[in-house]
């Protein structure tokens, strides 16, 4: 699940293993060439953040990446760039207009805001994938939901 957001990756990287419990961690360095366009360089201008969301996995969590922001907006400025670089901004643009006009909220400013720094992919035993993301205001997140 993971791999194909590695295999476009051109750098190189020194990795030690951990043994931890029932788990296999690599931890390590990487240097990327930030001349290529993919979606993990995104990440290489964001610092360290502490993570959570591994807190809340099912315990028949086979594997999970777990992401986390520390500047979110210049998160956003290189997601859009590479959205535009990619040819699918418009695709995306047209989506949020859709949930704007279905749901009468705008998206920068009712849905953006609703998300937090950090969010997970987590692969199940059952090959089944679960999507998390932490809140930074769950009551408002429904209220919003809602419409």
């Amino acid at each position: 699940m993971y791999l194909n957001q590695i295999d476009s990756l051109q750098g190189s990287t020194a990795w030690n293993l951990n043994f931890k419990d029932d788990a296999l961690i690599f931890k390590g360095e990487t240097q990327l060439n930030l001349n290529q366009h993919n979606y993990l360089q995104l990440f290489a201008h964001q610092s360290p953040q502490v993570q959570t969301l591994a807190n809340f996995l099912p315990k028949n969590t086979s594997s999970y990446i777990n992401y986390s922001l520390s500047d979110i907006n210049s998160f956003h400025r290189s997601l859009s760039d590479l959205f535009t670089y990619r040819k699918e901004a418009d695709k995306i643009k047209s989506h949020q207009k859709l949930i704007e006009n279905e749901g009468k909220v705008i998206f920068q400013t009712d849905i953006l805001p609703l998300w937090n720094d950090e969010f997970a992919i987590a692969e199940l035993d059952n090959e089944n994938i679960l999507g998390l993301v932490s809140l930074a205001d769950s009551s408002k997140f429904i209220e919003t939901s809602k419409k």
